[in-house]
């Protein structure tokens, strides 16, 4: 007779061990008393509840945040964040020790208390799904999976890529390790970001009538050569020939990229069609640019990676001044009264929270040095899977700060929220638990994920 529980006991004891990771992962939010958030939280949500399209911003987070909040709270959403990154992570321990639960429980334990990762789980930002993408492509690509399981990796990976379009190089990172070190996994590999890119196309095309991936991520690109100081001789040379707008600019651009874009005075605002209508012209621009001078731009792009490579502190969105001025007004109106007061009463609001942060960051930069370290090791030394697992962390951190610093501006958030994967690495270096007789009667099946990696 069929017994049940051989089946239903796994099953509920990996959904508690992942639950339970998750509330480890959460606890700057218990410590806080609601989720951290940012002034683009503000965005998202009036991007999801009003359908409104914004024009840095694809049209995917914020809709997803409105509608798992349900109109009951974000701390559904947050939690949800939590849930996913766990159980990935669980998917990890499992990849390379049967005994995976209280390995994953300690691997949990570990990023919670040595890690910036848990600031980023409960973070109302898309953030947390870049590392989540790294960690969703490496298992695709080097891990022993079912199909269901390889199925919803990328569907979570394939979201994770759409939220951000940063997260685009850094998948394309990982399809890069991928196609040298096992080609056989490369239709894996590329479904993830193959979807992704199908939704930021049919998306765009809906809210802004664009068949593209980034209708208007020239704009970004355009305030960063701007502050490394390469755009005035390119408006000097083609101004006033060129009719650009710009050209009115020459001489007086911002040299800080964040009030080129943000500025209400501003080269980006002060014109009529603000950022969309500005796009076209800063494409124009940026291309004379890159024309005229490759060098230089290559090199003030170097410099920003290698800045945004150690920039890893928390605290810089962890203030009240952070979260924007209208960010309880939107709460309320889509949430309720109720939800508004959740918010206030939190230690962000009270700015408690990013002092308990920064004391953390000599403690992080310890562990992530010694994490790199590892990870260094497994790439070297460590079994095939296991070398091309730490590939992709590895090359996934580096696009990041690409992505980030040389085509945005080096800031503390962007590469703290990836960089504490380095970490994971270190997991692989400990061998498999399981006895070589016992090993040798196993489903085939069970012999085969303890080996992946």
């Amino acid at each position: 007779m069929w017994d049940r529980s051989r089946r239903v006991h796994p099953v509920l004891t990996r959904s508690a061990v992942t639950v339970a990771g998750a509330l480890l992962l959460l606890w700057p939010v218990f410590i806080n008393r609601y989720p951290i958030v940012f002034s683009d939280t503000d965005a998202f949500l009036v991007q999801g509840g009003e359908w409104f399209a914004i024009w840095d911003k694809p049209f995917v987070y914020g809709p997803w945040l409105i509608t798992t909040a349900g109109g009951v709270s974000l701390l559904i959403p947050a939690l949800l964040q939590a849930v996913t990154l766990s159980a990935v992570l669980s998917l990890v321990a499992r990849a390379l020790h049967r005994d995976g639960a209280w390995r994953h429980l300690l691997h949990c334990g570990v990023l919670a208390a040595g890690s910036a990762a848990p600031w980023f789980v409960g973070f109302l930002m898309p953030d947390i799904w870049g590392p989540i993408v790294v960690l969703c492509l490496a298992l695709l690509g080097f891990a022993a999976l079912g199909w269901l399981t390889r199925l919803g990796l990328v569907v979570v990976a394939g979201f994770g890529v759409a939220v951000h379009l940063t997260h685009l190089p850094v998948a394309a990172a990982c399809v890069v390790v991928v196609a040298v070190l096992n080609r056989r996994r490369i239709a894996w590999i590329v479904a993830p970001v193959a979807l992704a890119v199908a939704v930021l196309l049919t998306t765009n095309q809906a809210v802004f009538g664009r068949f593209s991936i980034s209708p208007h991520g020239s704009v970004f690109a355009l305030a960063r050569l701007a502050s490394d100081g390469l755009v005035d001789a390119t408006l000097a040379e083609a101004c006033p020939r060129a009719g650009w707008r710009l050209c009115a600019w020459q001489g007086r651009l911002p040299r800080d990229s964040d009030l080129f874009l943000w500025s209400p005075d501003g080269p980006v605002w002060s014109d009529p069609g603000g950022p969309i209508g500005l796009a076209p012209e800063a494409a124009a621009i940026v291309a004379a640019t890159v024309r005229r001078d490759p060098a230089h731009v290559l090199l003030a792009g170097l410099g920003n990676t290698a800045e945004q490579l150690h920039r890893v502190a928390l605290g810089e969105v962890l203030t009240r001044a952070a979260m924007g001025p209208r960010i309880g007004q939107t709460v309320a109106r889509f949430l309720g009264p109720d939800e508004r007061d959740r918010l206030l009463g939190g230690r962000q609001v009270h700015d408690t929270l990013a002092p308990l942060a920064e004391r953390l960051n000599r403690a992080h930069a310890v562990m992530l040095v010694l994490g790199f370290c590892l990870s260094i090791v497994v790439l070297i030394g460590g079994r095939p899977g296991a070398r091309g697992f730490a590939a992709c962390i590895l090359l996934g951190v580096l696009a990041n700060a690409v992505a980030t610093g040389a085509l945005s501006g080096p800031h503390d958030r962007y590469q703290a929220r990836i960089v504490w994967i380095v970490l994971i690495p270190a997991m692989l270096l400990t061998p498999p638990t399981l006895p070589p007789h016992r090993a040798t009667s196993a489903p085939a099946s069970r012999r085969r994920r303890a080996a992946s990696l």
